[in-house]
C-alpha cells in the first residue's frame, strides 16, 4: 500500500479545526460542505473553571494567573528524544502546562528568547526570536497546553547555537481545573445531589441557585451538608428540602407567586419547605401548606417575636437588658413613641448586686389620647427589693411612653425586662 498523501493529512486537520468530520477530499468537499459534526473533545476533568476571571489584558491574578516575566522567565530543556538538526534539538520543553493562549487577548502571546543557561534576565541579555522566523529560517510553533516549543519548519534559528538555551516569557493558568472543582459564587440552575456527604472538600465558597422561577434544589440521601459557605435560593416555584448539620449558613430571599403544597404562596413568603422539610442539626422545621402551619421540634430562640403583620399585627415581644449605677432618683429604663402602641406589658427582674436585693414584678399599661393607665401585680421582693416602678406619658414633639424606676440606692442594678408591645 502506498503512503497517504500529505494533502490528505492537511485536509483532515483543517476539517477538525472546523469541527466537522472528513468524508471526502478537499477537492470534492470543502470544510463548509462537510455535514457531519465532529467537535473537539471538551473534557470535564481539564476544564479551566475559573477562566472567566482571566483579565483581557495580560496580568497576574492570585491563584488564577501566574506571570513568568523577566527574571522569572522559564528556562527550557531540550527534548532529547527528538532528532537533532545541525546538532540542535528541534523541540524544547518548559515542563509546565496550561500557558494562556492569545485567544484571551493579544498580550498573552508568549515571547521566546535565546540566551546562555542560568542567566538572571534573558529579556535583557538575550535575543528574542519570532514564530515566522527570518528569511524562512527558524519558524516555530508553541503548544500552550503542553508547554513546549517546536521548530516546525525543521530549521534552527542562527542565534540558537550549541550551548545556548530557550527561555519562555508569558502567563500560565493556575486556577481550579475540572467540573468537580467549582469556584466560589458559581451560578447554577437545577442542582441535584445524590451522594452521602456534601462538605467543603468538594464545594468551595457560595452556592447560588437562580432558576428564574422554575429551578429546584434536590438533596437526596445526604446526611451531612457541611460548611460549604452560603446556600442562597433566589427564586423558584418548587418547595425545598435542605438537611444541614448546622455549620453552614442558609440565606433565603422572598419568593412570590406559586401556591399549593410546598410552593411559595405570596409576596411575604420568606422560607418554604415541603411537608417533610428538615432544617438545622437536631431541630426539625416543617411547613405544611395544606393547613398553612409551621411546626418546630426543638428549641426556638428569638430576641424579638412579632405576632401578625400589617393590619393584623397584634403584638411584639422583645428582651430588654439594662445596667444602671446612679443616685436614688427616678430613671428612665425604657421609652417608646406613644403613637406606636395601644398597650404595653413589662415583666421585670431587677437585682442590686451590692445590697443583695432583688425585685420581680409585672406591669400592664395602656395609652390613649395622651393618657396612660397602668397596674402593677405579682410583685415579689428579697431584702426590700431595688425600688419602685411606674409607667408615664411624656408629651412633646414626639410623645413617648416610658418605664421609670425610683431606686432604693445608688448601687449597680441589673435589669432584665421582657416587653410586649400591643399594636394600636
Amino acid at each position: 500500500m502506498g503512503a497517504i498523501p500529505q494533502d490528505q493529512y492537511v485536509d483532515l486537520l483543517v476539517k477538525q479545526l472546523y469541527g466537522v468530520a472528513k468524508t471526502d477530499t478537499s477537492t470534492d468537499k470543502s470544510p463548509s460542505n462537510e455535514s457531519i459534526a465532529s467537535p473537539a473533545l471538551n473534557r470535564g476533568d481539564t476544564q479551566w473553571t475559573q477562566s472567566g476571571q482571566i483579565p483581557a489584558v495580560a496580568s497576574a491574578v492570585s491563584g488564577i494567573v501566574q506571570a513568568y516575566l523577566g527574571s522569572s522567565a522559564v528556562q527550557c530543556v531540550p527534548d532529547t528524544t527528538t532528532v537533532p538538526i545541525g546538532g540542535i534539538y528541534p523541540t524544547w520543553l518548559t515542563n509546565l502546562t496550561n500557558w494562556i493562549p492569545q485567544e484571551f487577548g493579544s498580550t498573552y502571546v508568549v515571547q521566546v528568547w535565546v540566551d546562555n543557561p542560568g542567566v538572571s534576565n534573558p529579556t535583557v541579555t538575550g535575543t528574542q526570536i519570532f514564530a515566522p522566523g527570518a528569511g524562512g529560517i527558524g519558524q516555530y510553533y508553541f503548544d500552550n497546553i503542553a508547554g513546549l516549543l517546536n521548530f516546525i519548519g525543521e530549521t534552527i534559528p542562527p542565534d540558537l547555537t550549541s550551548g545556548k538555551v530557550i527561555y519562555i516569557v508569558g502567563y500560565r493558568y493556575i486556577g481550579l481545573v475540572g467540573v468537580t472543582n467549582l469556584p466560589g459564587n458559581t451560578n447554577i440552575g437545577n442542582l441535584n445531589f445524590t451522594g452521602t456527604t456534601i462538605s467543603s472538600t468538594n464545594l468551595n465558597g457560595n452556592i447560588v441557585l437562580s432558576p428564574n422561577g422554575t429551578g429546584s434544589l434536590n438533596v437526596t440521601g445526604v446526611s451531612n451538608l457541611g460548611p460549604v459557605g452560603n446556600v442562597k435560593i433566589t427564586g423558584g416555584t418548587n418547595g425545598y428540602v435542605l438537611q444541614t448539620d448546622g455549620t453552614g449558613n442558609l440565606s433565603w430571599t422572598a419568593q412570590t407567586g406559586g401556591g399549593g403544597n410546598g410552593t411559595p404562596g405570596g409576596s411575604n413568603t420568606q422560607i418554604q419547605f415541603n411537608n417533610s422539610g428538615n432544617f438545622g442539626g437536631s431541630s426539625n422545621f416543617t411547613f405544611d401548606s395544606s393547613s398553612n402551619t409551621v411546626t418546630v421540634t426543638g428549641p426556638l430562640i428569638a430576641n424579638t417575636l412579632t405576632i401578625g403583620a400589617g393590619i393584623n399585627e397584634f403584638c411584639t415581644s422583645e428582651v430588654y437588658f439594662a445596667v444602671t449605677t446612679s443616685s436614688a432618683t427616678d430613671q428612665v429604663l425604657y421609652s417608646i413613641p406613644a403613637a406606636s402602641i395601644a398597650g404595653i406589658d413589662f415583666q421585670i427582674i431587677a437585682t442590686d448586686t451590692v445590697a443583695l436585693s432583688r425585685s420581680s414584678l409585672k406591669i400592664s399599661g395602656i395609652t390613649y389620647a395622651g393618657q396612660v393607665a397602668f397596674a402593677e401585680y405579682a410583685g415579689l421582693q428579697i431584702s426590700g427589693g431595688v425600688g419602685s416602678f411606674s409607667v408615664a406619658y411624656n408629651p412633646g414633639a414626639t410623645p413617648t411612653v416610658g418605664l421609670y424606676v425610683s431606686p432604693n440606692s445608688s448601687n449597680r442594678i441589673v435589669y432584665k425586662i421582657l416587653i410586649t408591645r400591643y399594636a394600636p
